[in-house]
């Protein structure tokens, strides 16, 4: 955007598009020059370069005849692999070869290892002779606070995958920004816009990322083991590149069939089967499509992942305030029903008359009560690993604790009901 390069969209009209795909890795579009105008200059030196025999191949599988260029980006590796000449800095066609191809791929590498985004793109009259013309590298940083969110879920026990289309080295160096593995690295300018603080702060070393090399699994990977050994297989991976739909369902069920509790984030058509399938699926809502919002069971209206975290945060709360909410109830109706069992057994008068009751269970038992439901969370209770599905929330420890309490405070309501009675009141 900020470039002196000529837009050449307004010399060529949009004829065909084959729109990118998972699979394919790749967009194309066949463009035909608008009558009348003269054509991008970098595009007809770079055709006059060409050899005739190669230009009019009658082999080739797509040749125009009307002018029409092709236009493909995707990448890396999907593009060159149709490639037959690269641009030259003068603006030439040379023929592309092995090694060319090389060093092309490992620029690639190198740029996505700073957690670039890279995309091949090409041009020629057919899709059989293509010349590549170079490669670009976009910045999609992760939003403030991911990397404190994910900081938190880890140490509450939360296992965070991530599962991307991305080359490996991409997802390492994003996933070592965002904390998913190793530290999370402290960015402290996350907010320029300017494109110079990826290059500026992020400082992970070459050795770090071929130590998160081994969390990581590709798709083709996946697809290589059999899946009844993919749950094995999967178990301390983290990070999970190059993957399309059908490997997002397979790892979703992975998980499962190992006890897990799944819950998956989406927000796209293809993210629908997987959201369908995890155990809590999330879709966002301000980017998300309708199909994806329909198969999930959340919906972010703010597209913020720190809210799946203080969701976590509110439902952990919840459960224990329950239990402690429990604990007390159950103390006090303890208590109470033994006091008047043994004042029956043993032919005493009752230690408690209506009046009592009632204010035991208005008065004592309801505020107290209601305030622990609403207590504040405590962190200890934030860092225990996550329960399981079927626990239930009334515990034996729970059970114990209520009795033992019960049990003092029948015994010192009894003692004083006793010297009472030994006064003669």
């Amino acid at each position: 955007a900020k470039s002196n390069f000529k837009d050449p969209r307004p010399l060529y009209h949009r004829v065909q598009e084959i729109p990118f795909s998972s699979e394919r890795k790749r967009m194309e579009v066949r463009a035909r020059p608008v009558s009348g105008m003269q054509c991008c200059q970098a595009f007809t030196d770079a055709l006059a370069n060409k050899p005739p025999s190669i230009l009019g191949s009658p082999r080739s599988r797509a040749t125009s005849s009307d002018g029409s260029l092709y236009f493909i980006k995707g990448m890396p590796e999907s593009v060159l692999g149709e490639c037959k000449f690269h641009t030259t800095v003068d603006g030439s066609a040379t023929p592309l070869t092995q090694d060319s191809k090389g060093i092309v791929l490992d620029q690639s590498r190198r740029m996505a290892s700073y957690g670039l985004r890279v995309l091949a793109m090409s041009y020629g009259p057919s899709l059989d002779c293509l010349t590549f013309a170079g490669l670009i590298g976009m910045e999609d940083p992760p939003r403030l606070g991911v990397a404190d969110s994910v900081r938190q879920l880890r140490r509450g026990g939360v296992k965070v995958i991530m599962v991307t289309g991305d080359s490996k080295e991409t997802a390492l160096a994003i996933a070592r920004r965002c904390g998913i593995i190793g530290d999370a690295i402290e960015d402290s300018s996350s907010g320029d816009s300017s494109g110079n603080s990826l290059m500026h702060d992020f400082t992970t070393s070459q050795r770090d990322l071929e130590f998160g090399a081994t969390l990581a699994l590709s798709g083709e990977e996946i697809d290589a083991i059999h899946p009844s050994n993919l749950p094995d297989s999967t178990i301390g991976a983290r990070i999970f590149y190059r993957v399309v739909p059908r490997h997002k369902l397979a790892l979703v069920r992975a998980l499962q069939s190992q006890g897990e509790i799944v819950a998956m984030t989406g927000d796209g058509v293809n993210d629908a089967l997987s959201l369908k399938g995890a155990d809590i699926g999330i879709a966002m809502g301000r980017g998300g499509t309708d199909v994806a919002k329909e198969a999930s069971d959340i919906v972010l209206a703010d597209d913020d992942f720190a809210t799946i975290t203080r969701a976590i945060a509110e439902g952990k709360g919840i459960f224990f305030n329950i239990r402690n909410f429990l604990s007390f109830q159950l103390s006090t109706s303890f208590a109470a029903l033994t006091m008047a069992s043994i004042a029956t057994a043993f032919g005493l008068p009752s230690p408690l008359n209506a009046m009592q009751i009632l204010w035991i269970n208005i008065i004592m038992d309801g505020p107290p009560a209601q305030s622990l439901g609403v207590e504040p969370v405590d962190e200890k209770i934030l860092r225990a690993k996550p329960r399981k599905a079927d626990d239930p929330i009334v515990t034996r420890a729970l059970l114990a604790r209520a009795v033992s309490s019960a049990a003092l405070i029948v015994y010192l309501t009894l003692k004083v009901f006793s010297n009472e009675l030994d006064d003669g009141n």
